[in-house]
């Protein structure tokens, strides 16, 4: 008669697999510490900025034809924004203007001489603010 020995080899005892589990476990919580810790932090740090008045454009008439941007912002986010472009009926502008979180501030931008020319007889025009934090889109009143 043959005998059957049924023996399981390789089966982790109890003690290893309780110090495996716990490894993991201490291992997964310094992972989760380490992103709220380094990570976390910077990922909730934006500018955000908010159109405040009637931005406007102002073309002048004459022998210097001339067309300036004047728009009021506020950031209300947690940290600077820096507005890099003003673009206005396919016209850009380059700025540097920096507004530091809970600040607002005026901006001047002398635009292209063609843009007055170009949106004609509107009396609004959109354009968009492109910053680092964002694309904000405002509606121009264009006076003459």
């Amino acid at each position: 008669m043959v005998k059957i020995v049924s023996k399981m080899r390789g089966d982790l005892s109890a003690p290893v697999l309780a110090i495996i589990v716990t490894i993991g476990l201490i291992s997964a919580g310094l992972i989760l510490l380490a992103w709220f810790w380094w990570f976390a932090p910077q990922a909730g740090k934006s500018g955000v900025l908010v159109v405040t008045g009637q931005p406007t454009i102002i073309c002048t008439t004459g022998s210097a034809k001339e067309s300036h941007v004047y728009i009021s912002v506020k950031n209300i986010g947690n940290s600077p924004a820096t507005i890099e472009q003003v673009v206005i009926a396919g016209y850009a502008q380059v700025t540097s203007n920096v507004v530091n979180a809970g600040e607002s501030t005026f901006i001047e931008v002398a635009m292209p001489k063609k843009l007055c020319s170009s949106i004609m007889d509107n009396r609004t025009v959109e354009g968009v603010l492109v910053t680092n934090s964002g694309i904000y889109s405002a509606t121009f009143l264009v006076i003459r």
